[in-house]
Order: C-alpha cells, then structure tokens, then sequence
C-alpha cells in the first residue's frame, strides 16, 4: 500500500514510511503536536510546537519520529520568526484504519521527535535580490507557499514572486484563503492554478497549455531563482523547458516527489 512520506535524502523526497533505526539524539529535538487538521478527505495538516534553539527555513527537509518507532519525512511549510508553530502538510488517504494507518500516532497532544533539517531547498538569504518563481503539483504547494511567505514576509523582498501551482483534482488544492490574503498585502505577488484531471502525467497539449502559465509568460530566466517541486515527470519537463529560456542551472533547486 502506498503511503504519503519522504525518503532521507536531499531531493527525492518519497510516500513510504519506514520504522526508525538508530537515532542521532544529538540532532533530534522532541515537540508536542499542538494541531492535527484533516484539512480534506486526503489532506491532514499537522502543527508542532517550535522547540528551543530550533532552527529552519520554509521547504526544508526533516524527519518526525513518533513513539511507536515510526517515522516520516516531511517538508516544513512555517517560516521562522514569523509563525510560532513548525507546519507540516502530508497526505493521509481515507481507506486507513487505526491500526493501518502509518501516522495514527501523529495527534494533537502527542509527543513526538523532530530531527534538524536536511536539505538546503530554501529561499537563500545571502544572495543578491533576485525575483523568484515557484512551481509546483499536488502537496508541493505547501513548502513552496512558505518560501514565498518567508522571501516577502520575512526578507521583505521587492523582485516579483510568482507561484504555479497544478493539481490532478479539487482535494490537492488547498490554502486558497492564505493565498488570498498574500495575494491582497503583496503587489508583488502573483499566484496561478491549473487543474489536470485525474489522469496520469502530462500529454504535449497539456504542456502546451500548463507551461506559458507556469512561467508568466517570462522568456528570460537568466536572473531568476526558481524552486520547482513535485513529481518526477513533472519536475523534470519544467526544468528542461527552464532551461530553453535561459535559466541557470545554478539558480534552480528541486525536490522530486515519487510513488514506490
């Protein structure tokens, strides 16, 4: 049975969940999970407490332990300093029972353990002002929304933020009122959506009609800093047709989802 989750590398984040082995406690700080809302029939959004000395960017990596000896993988949609809570989105598919589901264990009040971050899919901080495009599908708009919160809230910055965002049906799209709200503060920021259909991958007249929208309409990314996340088709057709409008290999980070 396939299950939401990510696997321990920098990248290619997976839906599998595995039982935790040994621990580094160095690097592990324990939390309380302060909310647990199934947001959708297939959407379940968790908040945890921030532990002390904590420290992390929206779209990181990190991995949650609960005391089951189950763990799972998850990118973090908080900013820091401007939310006092960590956010984490992951998908909980409704045929689970109690004793079926991987994640039972991740309820509000239960004490868990959350590991450092692992990966540096992060809006960079030390790098000249640069405008940023996001692109997304499915539950990859959790951690690219919080990029894009932490760049205009957080970092204040002015260059043009835009977000893409497709989605294969009506449950995988969510944050419609956070949207909204940055919508209405940020003139700078711009959002759009595309649904798909339920059917699998992309065909050439689907590119045809999702790529223009996915870049705005911008034909040269040279100065841009894209953040692309999603399913492995998916992410690899937009950075190869990145890259045909000039966008630097060097300015592109991105975080594959896959099914096993």
């Amino acid at each position: 049975m396939k299950v939401p989750g990510i696997l321990p590398n920098t990248f290619k984040p997976s839906r599998n969940t595995v039982m935790s082995t040994a621990i580094d406690m160095a690097t592990i700080f324990k939390t309380i999970i302060s909310a647990h809302d199934q947001l959708n029939e297939t959407l379940l959004r968790l908040r945890l407490e921030t532990p002390i000395g904590y420290q992390y960017h929206a779209g990181q990596q990190v991995t949650l332990y609960g005391q089951e000896g189950i763990k799972g993988n998850f990118c973090l949609s908080s900013v820091a300093e401007i939310d006092d809570f960590l956010e984490i989105y992951l998908e909980s598919a409704p045929e689970f029972s109690h004793s079926t589901n991987p994640y039972h264990e991740f309820k509000a009040g239960a004490e868990v353990s959350i590991s450092e971050t692992s990966d540096c899919f992060f809006y960079p901080i030390n790098q000249p002002p640069q405008p940023v495009l996001l692109i997304g599908n499915g539950i990859g708009l959790a951690p690219l929304f919080g990029i894009a919160r932490e760049a205009l809230i957080k970092y204040k910055l002015k260059q043009q933020v835009r977000l893409f965002h497709l989605t294969q049906n009506k449950d995988e799209y969510s944050l419609i009122q956070e949207m909204i709200s940055l919508l209405c503060h940020y003139r700078n920021f711009g959002y759009r959506h595309y649904i798909s259909g339920e059917r699998k991958g992309l065909t050439k007249a689907d590119l045809a009609e999702v790529i223009p929208m996915a870049f705005c309409d911008i034909n040269d990314l040279s100065n841009w800093r894209l953040f692309i996340c999603g399913d492995a088709d998916f992410v690899n057709d937009i950075v190869n047709y990145a890259m045909t409008r000039k966008a630097k290999a060097d300015n592109i980070l991105q975080k594959i989802y896959v099914k096993n």
